[in-house]
């Protein structure tokens, strides 16, 4: 084989071994996305506990792998590629964990959405993620992987009259099959925030 030939085949194998995530048996993603823009006020403490979270869950609780995504520009699009990599990495009968902690309306009406980066509380569902494509990036490999959600996107603040009231585990589309889903609150009612996320790092 010509050295050309061989230099491209090994940059080739180099590339996608890079872009396969390591297969772990306990992965874990934290996210924090305190507020979609100006126009919502930002989750206070929302980015520390998260960063706390996550050490805890790495040097106590025994996963293999712990991601972060903290910040106020996260958009749909990231956020959702994320989640796919992270079950992508997930071990075909591995645990995979999401905590996330971020504002979210259209719950009180049952069309919730996460207003990530860039999503206004007028249309969240067009400008932000639905509750569909969540969970369509958090679906399992295969039947016997097992992921579990816990969020905290439903609170008592409102902008322009209108809630920041994320989806509930019960909303959560193909339960009880899908996994597992926990959330603060009962569907369409919100609450103080900052609840779940000292609660799983104190467990």
């Amino acid at each position: 084989m010509r050295p050309v030939a061989t230099l491209f085949m090994c940059l080739f194998a180099g590339l996608a071994s890079a872009a396969e995530p390591e297969l772990v048996a306990r992965r874990a993603v934290v996210v924090a996305i305190p507020s979609p823009g100006s126009s919502v006020v930002p989750l206070d403490r929302a980015e520390e506990q998260a960063g706390r979270l996550a050490d805890r869950l790495t040097t106590r609780a025994g996963f293999e792998r712990v991601t972060t995504l903290v910040g106020h520009q996260i958009t749909a699009d990231e956020l959702v590629d994320g989640l796919r990599s992270a079950v992508a990495g997930t071990h075909d009968d591995g645990v995979l964990l999401i905590c996330l902690v971020a504002r979210g309306a259209g719950g009180d009406f049952g069309d919730p959405a996460l207003l990530t980066h860039g999503a206004t509380v007028s249309d969240p569902v067009g400008t932000g993620l639905s509750l569909e494509r969540f969970a369509d990036a958090l679906r399992p490999s295969t039947s016997n992987q097992n992921i579990v959600l816990i969020m905290d996107v439903a609170h008592d603040d409102a902008v322009g009259g209108v809630a920041l009231i994320g989806p509930a585990a019960s909303d959560w589309p193909g339960m009880p099959d899908w996994g597992l889903a926990v959330t603060s609150k009962a569907a369409g009612e919100g609450g103080a925030e900052g609840i779940l996320f000292p609660l799983v790092e104190a467990g």
